[in-house]
C-alpha cells in the first residue's frame, strides 16, 4: 500500500486523484461532489473551498483561478483533466493533530472507498 501518510499536501492531494482516475472513479458524480464547497465541508472538513475548482480547459490560469480575493493562494496552479474538464486542486490540506481539522484522512477514506470497487 502507498504510505499516503508521508507525503507531502500536493503529492497527496494529486496522488489520490490519480488513483481515482486511473480506477475510472473521477466521474461527473464524483466531480459534483469535489467541487462542491458545502458537500466538501460535511463529507471531508474543508474550510471554505472545495477540493477541485473548474478552470477553462485550453487557456492558461489567471490569478482569480487560484488565489482568493485577499491574494493568497488556495490552489495549485497545476491543471488536472478529469471527464473532458480541468480543475485545480486545493492547497488547504491538514493531517491528524493538526491546527484545523483533519480532511486528509476523510478524503483518503473516501477515495480508497470509490476504488475499491474498481480493483
Amino acid at each position: 500500500m502507498i504510505d499516503f501518510e508521508s507525503f507531502n499536501n500536493k503529492k497527496f492531494a494529486y496522488s489520490c486523484l490519480a488513483l481515482l482516475r486511473e480506477k475510472s472513479c473521477l466521474n461527473e458524480a464524483e466531480i459534483r461532489i469535489l467541487t462542491s464547497e458545502d458537500t466538501c465541508k460535511r463529507l471531508f472538513n474543508c474550510s471554505k473551498y472545495p477540493i477541485l475548482s473548474e478552470v477553462p480547459l485550453d487557456s492558461g490560469l489567471v490569478d482569480a483561478d487560484c488565489y482568493d480575493e485577499l491574494g493568497r493562494q488556495r490552489f495549485y496552479k497545476d491543471k488536472i483533466f478529469a471527464d473532458g474538464r480541468a480543475f485545480v486542486v486545493s492547497n488547504h490540506w491538514y493531517g491528524p493533530n493538526k491546527s484545523m481539522p483533519d480532511n486528509r484522512t476523510p478524503f483518503l477514506q473516501w477515495v480508497l472507498e470509490k476504488i475499491k470497487y474498481q480493483i
